[in-house]
């Protein structure tokens, strides 16, 4: 799925649910998509919910700092992604072919789907190394694991609240520090 690719990121339409509304206009820059069209979006749901304080701004502000940065400097090739990619949405045929579940799919950066599937136990040790094998990550993408998570917990912290409040607040200082 990851070695599909696009040359802008986005879909040619948005996934407008209630919850967690995904906008995705094509854009030219990973750094730029994933900030306005992913994590700008849930920050203003957030907000309306009273869920967002000044110390998660300014910890955002810096954050969407150095994705910008980095991104400048570091472009990346938009890949196919599944979008929610986690364990429960992972099952096997009779003949151990395996069966993605629940997609929400977009062309992005390939690294947010592989922080995903670390974020709530993962996959076995064997699935990793497999995928490097196929189609290895690049260099150092273990240090930005907590900047994909960040949205996943952001995410977590609209539709269920303070209940996923500290564990967004410790990924998102993460996601400044690395």
């Amino acid at each position: 799925m990851h070695q599909r690719h696009s040359l802008r990121f986005g879909l040619g339409h948005d996934v407008l649910n209630a919850s967690n509304p995904k906008i995705n206009t094509w854009r030219a820059n990973w750094g730029d998509f994933y900030i306005q069209q992913r994590l700008n979006v849930l920050i203003n749901e957030v907000q309306k919910k009273g869920l967002w304080n000044g110390q998660r701004d300014k910890m955002m502000r810096r954050f969407e700092e150095k994705l910008m940065e980095y991104y400048q400097v570091h472009p990346i090739i938009p890949s196919l992604m599944h979008g929610d990619l986690w364990n429960g949405n992972v099952g096997f045929e009779q003949n151990r072919q395996p069966i993605l579940f629940d997609p929400d799919v977009f062309f992005g950066n390939r690294e947010m789907d592989i922080a995903m599937t670390l974020l709530f136990g993962g996959f076995g040790k064997e699935f990793y190394q497999g995928y490097q094998e196929l189609y290895p990550l690049d260099k150092d993408w273990q240090k930005r694991v907590s900047w994909y998570q960040t949205y996943y917990l952001l995410a977590h912290l609209n539709l269920f609240g303070e209940t996923y409040g500290a564990d967004f607040d410790n990924i998102l200082k993460q996601s400044v520090e690395n």
